[in-house]
């Protein structure tokens, strides 16, 4: 793999949110950076856009997010989710893409 110098190579999603040449004070929770005004306005900031940008982005992205949220509410309906008691603090870790340390424990506790 031939990259020119000049060539930034972002692979770790939780570095690249959090750099300050693409967010604006990266470390504070900011929703609306992520807001468009109207159908016209253009992201300013690749730095998340897991299913790709324009011509070229993938077309099932409106099936995969309606069957996530369909998931989560059915999911949620029927439990409540919470910390498991032997959880405890999990630390961060990045392999490419950032996730736990060690295992989340979760209790699905039945709604009925």
């Amino acid at each position: 793999l031939f990259l020119p110098p000049q060539t930034q190579l972002a692979l770790c999603h939780y570095t690249t949110s959090h750099d300050s040449d693409g967010f604006e004070k990266p470390g504070e929770f900011q929703p609306h950076r992520w807001l468009r005004k109207n159908d016209t306005d253009r992201v300013d900031n690749f730095g998340a856009i897991p299913f790709g940008y324009g011509v070229r982005s993938c077309v099932g992205r409106r099936i995969a997010e309606l069957e996530i949220h369909l998931a989560l509410v059915q999911l949620l309906q029927a439990f409540e989710v919470q910390l498991a008691p032997n959880t405890g603090t999990v630390p961060a870790k990045t392999q490419g893409l950032l996730g736990p340390g060690k295992p989340i424990d979760l209790k699905f506790v039945d709604r009925k």
